[in-house]
């Protein structure tokens, strides 16, 4: 029960990270980026979009596992004690989202502008994922 309770209140902690104000201005930049990217790329949607491009959504699946690693290793508020296997398994995350975002910006030719602009979004919003679970993890909270 506990770590359902972590995982909601950490959940709804890093979707509420993308609205602070130092945050909501390159969000903002970045949703703007996407939608430009959209209206130049929409006859290339159409001729060049695959299957396999679908792959370009994958690390939003990523965002719940880094909301579950920071409540399954938090620390506690007592006695904090770092888990090195939950750092090690946000790292692990961030170099598994790099290196599909690097993939599929790779292979969706013609529609790379778009797929870049997809992927840093995602990444904005999963960097505020890891920023609470690292907090979570390290018991070092702001």
């Amino acid at each position: 029960m506990r770590f359902l309770l972590q995982f909601r209140t950490y959940f709804l902690w890093s979707l509420e990270f993308s609205f602070f104000a130092e945050f909501r201005v390159p969000m903002l930049l970045l949703i703007a980026n996407l939608l430009i990217a959209l209206a130049f790329s929409r006859k290339g949607l159409r001729n060049c979009w695959k299957r396999s491009h679908w792959l370009v959504f994958t690390n939003l699946v990523l965002y719940p596992a880094v909301v579950a690693v920071g409540a399954i290793f938090s620390a506690e508020p007592h006695a904090p004690k770092v888990s090195r296997f939950g750092e090690w398994a946000l790292d692990a995350i961030l170099l598994l989202t790099v290196l599909m975002g690097s993939y599929c910006v790779y292979v969706m030719r013609g529609l790379r502008w778009l797929a870049l602009s997809i992927l840093l979004v995602e990444e904005c919003l999963l960097f505020g994922a890891m920023f609470i679970a690292g907090m979570a993890i390290s018991g070092d909270w702001l």
